[in-house]
């Protein structure tokens, strides 16, 4: 077993590593208050970017519950990690002293979108990160009322503080007692993942990297047949990314992508797709033309949907809402529900549709709009995603799903399942808070 102090020392090795991409480093605190003392429940330690702006700074006293958000320097962060107690003791937060009982435990690391790690969505940032507790795993502090007062934010129980204001997933962990320490690696991430019928093309973003310094892995199957090879990151986009293109077989279905570094060999980002999955954020597939040819004769089903325009926006958001409270789907704009391309005006369609899914939906809904040409015709094609935030209504109008090939308000009992299956899974891990 680690040591505490051996523990200590990988932390800070960490953290001298990559120091130069650090900035400012967040600091949010939920802790119990007893007369003048303060003692820990959890608390989030992260290094931000030295390209972040500042955070917004917060503090709420509820009385037996104290609220703190606050940014400390890089050197203060080796300071009070080079002096963590094991065991009862102090920790300090700028002229605060915060009571605990802790050893640190060793450091690992997690890739944001690894479906084969537990606690990978632990927080919610796109990069690499080492996450290392200091924590205790028994005698806890529990705490699972709701905080209220006059003039302060309303959380109705322990968990909405820990997503809402400590920046905790707490349906993606398995302890959120203690400090946990997040040292991310901002030197380069895949950002975008474009699937075409005979290309993939993977865009990356390096911060801290030249992009001659990393390389792509790729690992493609579509039953027998298999497929590996490099992608090499040559080619300069607009914005300033870098990205890399290489042929593909028709019909693959199963891709995984890793992002190496080319000096220590170490994995900085890697993505899994399987067309039977939801798409993973940050995955697209460009639809050729012959093959949106062949979705819109096949018609309307119950992941297709034509409008012939947008209209006012009501029974386009209806949709929107209907395909994130089932299996998400494509919205074509631009056809008529007789399949007939009729095209658009050359309005700009994209803030249009912007603004109606912000104004009309709730809560926020992933969807990804792009306009397209097909015989000539201008179109827009809307493909949203299932929400992991179920339900999702349509402002003052209700919560519609999908049926078959049309969209209907959810009927009492549908709601119930909805609801079910939502506390189902925020309570898997119950027993570990």
């Amino acid at each position: 077993m680690t040591s505490h102090q051996d523990c200590i020392q990988e932390l800070l090795q960490k953290i001298r590593i990559r120091q130069h991409m650090y900035g400012l480093v967040s600091v949010s605190c939920f802790l119990r208050k007893e007369q003048s003392s303060l003692t820990n429940i959890t608390t989030l330690i992260m290094p931000l970017s030295n390209e972040s702006t500042e955070p917004k700074l917060d503090e709420f006293d509820y009385g037996d519950i104290v609220l703190l958000k606050t940014t400390i320097t890089i050197e203060n962060l080796i300071e009070l990690i080079s002096s963590l107690p094991q065991g009862p003791g102090s920790f300090k937060i700028g002229n605060r002293s915060i009571n605990i009982d802790a050893t640190l435990e060793q450091c690992y690391d997690y890739l944001p979108f690894d479906n084969a790690r537990s606690d990978n969505n632990f927080v919610d940032i796109p990069w690499k990160f080492t996450k290392c507790e200091y924590a205790k795993r028994t005698n806890v502090i529990h705490y699972h009322s709701s905080l209220t007062a006059a003039k302060l934010p309303f959380f109705p129980d322990r968990r909405s503080v820990l997503r809402d204001f400590i920046g905790i997933n707490t349906d993606d962990c398995t302890r959120t007692f203690g400090v946990f320490f997040i040292l991310p690696d901002y030197s380069s991430r895949i950002k975008e993942v474009i699937i075409g019928s005979t290309t993939l093309k993977v865009n990356i973003e390096t911060r801290y990297k030249k992009n001659t310094d990393v390389i792509g892995k790729l690992y493609c199957s579509n039953g027998t047949m298999v497929m590996q090879d490099d992608i090499v990151f040559d080619c300069k986009e607009a914005n300033g990314d870098f990205s890399g293109t290489i042929n593909i077989e028709q019909n693959t279905n199963h891709f995984q992508i890793v992002l190496l570094s080319k000096i220590d060999n170490s994995i900085l980002d890697k993505r899994e797709i399987n067309f039977g999955w939801t798409l993973p954020e940050g995955v697209f597939i460009d639809i050729p033309d012959y093959n949106l040819e062949v979705l819109i004769k096949n018609g309307e089903n119950q992941t297709t949907e034509f409008k012939k325009t947008i209209g006012d926006g009501h029974e386009f958001a209806e949709t929107v809402v209907a395909f994130a409270n089932s299996q998400g789907g494509i919205i074509i704009i631009g056809v008529d529900n007789k399949t007939n391309i009729v095209g658009l005006d050359n309005r700009d369609h994209i803030n249009t549709i912007t603004n109606i899914i912000s104004s009309l939906c709730e809560p926020t809904i992933e969807y990804y709009p792009e306009e397209r040409s097909l015989q000539q015709k201008e179109l827009v094609l809307v493909k949203v995603m299932e929400g992991r935030n179920k339900p999702y209504s349509l402002r003052d109008r209700g919560v519609y799903i999908r049926a078959h090939a049309t969209d209907r308000i959810a009927t009492r009992f549908e709601l119930d399942e909805i609801y079910s299956q939502k506390y189902n899974q925020k309570n898997v891990h119950e027993n570990n808070y």
